[in-house]
C-alpha cells in the first residue's frame, strides 16, 4: 500500500514537472519559433522554384534571339540577292528607255539603217526578270507575325516583300504585256529574223525591216515603240524607290541583329 502511494506521488511530480516545461518553453517563444524556421523552409522553397523558372525562361530567351539572330542573317542575304536582281533590273530598263529614244530618233529623221538600229530593234523587245529570294521570308510567315520581335521592322519586311516586290512584279508584267500585245506583232509585220547571233557578250536575233521606207511610215510601231519607253520611265521610278528602300531595310536589319548579339 505504501508503494503504491509513493507511486501516484511520482506520477503526480512528473506531470507536475512537464507542465512547467511546457509552460517554459511558451514562454521561451519556442513554438513562435518554430513556426517562423518553417515559414523560413517554406519560403526558401518557393524562391528556389522560382530562380530555376526563371534560369528555364532565360535560356528559353537566349535560345529564341539566337534562333532569331540567325533568320535575321538569312533574310539580309535574301534582301541583298534581291537588291542585285533589281540594281540589274534598273540597268536594263534605263537601257531600253535609251534604246527606245534612239529608235524613235532613227525613224522620225529617217537615218538608214544599220547594225546599232538592228541591235536596238532587238534590245527593246526582250528584257530582265526578277527572281525574288523569299525563301526566309516564307519561313517567317509560317512562324506566325510575331516570330520577329522589332515589330517596326516586321513591318517593313512584310511591305518590303508584299507591296515593293509586288509592284516589281506588277510593272514586270506591265511591260510584257506592251511587247506580247504591241510590240511583236509589229514585228512580225515589218521585220524578218534570223537566228540568234553572238555579239558583245550577249545574244540576239538579228531583226531587218522588210522595207524601211514603210517602216518609217508605220505610226502603229512607232505609238508601240512610245507606250514601251512609257512603260520603262514609270518602272525605272518605282525601282529606283525600291532600291532606297531597300538599301535601308539591309542597314535596319544589320542594326537590329547586332543589338540582338550583345
Amino acid at each position: 500500500m505504501i508503494k503504491f502511494f509513493r507511486h501516484i506521488r511520482l506520477r503526480l511530480i512528473t506531470k507536475a514537472s512537464s507542465d512547467k516545461v511546457r509552460q517554459r518553453m511558451i514562454k521561451e517563444n519556442r513554438c513562435f519559433r518554430y513556426f517562423l524556421y518553417a515559414i523560413g523552409e517554406i519560403t526558401l522553397v518557393v524562391i528556389g522554384i522560382l530562380i530555376a523558372l526563371q534560369v528555364s525562361d532565360w535560356n528559353e530567351q537566349r535560345k529564341y534571339l539566337k534562333q532569331e539572330v540567325k533568320i535575321l542573317n538569312q533574310l539580309n542575304a535574301d534582301l541583298k540577292a534581291n537588291e542585285i536582281e533589281i540594281d540589274g533590273l534598273n540597268d536594263i530598263q534605263k537601257t531600253r528607255m535609251w534604246m527606245c529614244d534612239s529608235i524613235l530618233v532613227y525613224l522620225n529623221d529617217k537615218r538608214p539603217f544599220d547594225d546599232s538600229l538592228k541591235r536596238y530593234f532587238e534590245k527593246i523587245n526582250t528584257d530582265g526578270l526578277f527572281n525574288c529570294s523569299n525563301t526566309t521570308y516564307k519561313y517567317i510567315q509560317s512562324q506566325g507575325v510575331n516570330f520577329l520581335s522589332n515589330d517596326t521592322l516586321r513591318g517593313k519586311v512584310t511591305r518590303m516583300y508584299e507591296r515593293d516586290f509586288q509592284n516589281v512584279f506588277t510593272r514586270e508584267e506591265m511591260t510584257w504585256r506592251i511587247i506580247h500585245e504591241s510590240l511583236r506583232p509589229a514585228y512580225d509585220r515589218l521585220f524578218k529574223s534570223t537566228l540568234a547571233v553572238y555579239q558583245a557578250e550577249d545574244y540576239y536575233l538579228v531583226n531587218t525591216p522588210k522595207d524601211m521606207g514603210i517602216l518609217y511610215k508605220d505610226e502603229a510601231f512607232k505609238n508601240a515603240v512610245v507606250r514601251l519607253r512609257a512603260a520603262v520611265v514609270v518602272r525605272v521610278r518605282y525601282i529606283s524607290e525600291t532600291l532606297i528602300d531597300l538599301n535601308q531595310l539591309i542597314e535596319e536589319i544589320n542594326v537590329e541583329t547586332k543589338r540582338l548579339s550583345e
